[in-house]
């Protein structure tokens, strides 16, 4: 979700047909919503349990939890590179799985994605 004619990225929600029309996997939808402000490829995306916020993962090393209603970005988070999001079941914790980017200078030095887990209303990390 790369636009290449401007630096900033954007995330997609597309609704699934409820009129019980099939849709073959990897057709086209149109977005129903974008969600504007990753300065690069969004790698990952969560739903908090009440439906109402989204949380999306960058190569750009932050974090983003979005108001679903109208794509307002609602909290940022600057990480390491996010490769992976899962948010709790009572939706009080994100954790990421963050390592070192590709285009980071030291790519000799082999860096094991790491499990953070931080409190969703602000942010900090929780420890174990």
């Amino acid at each position: 979700m790369h636009n290449r004619e401007s630096k900033e990225a954007s995330a997609s929600v597309a609704q699934p047909s409820m009129n019980g029309d099939k849709q073959l996997a990897g057709s086209h939808q149109e977005p129903v919503k974008i969600f504007e402000g990753h300065d690069n490829f969004i790698t990952s995306s969560a739903t908090f349990p009440d439906g109402k916020r989204i949380v999306t993962g960058s190569a750009d090393k932050t974090i983003r939890i979005w108001k679903l209603e109208d794509g307002t970005e609602l909290k940022k988070w600057a990480t390491n590179a996010v490769s992976a999001l899962v948010i709790s079941r009572n939706g009080k914790y994100v954790v990421s799985a963050e390592g070192q980017d590709s285009s980071d200078d030291k790519k000799d030095k082999k860096v094991a994605p790491q499990l953070w887990v931080r409190d969703a209303e602000s942010g900090k990390t929780v420890k174990p």
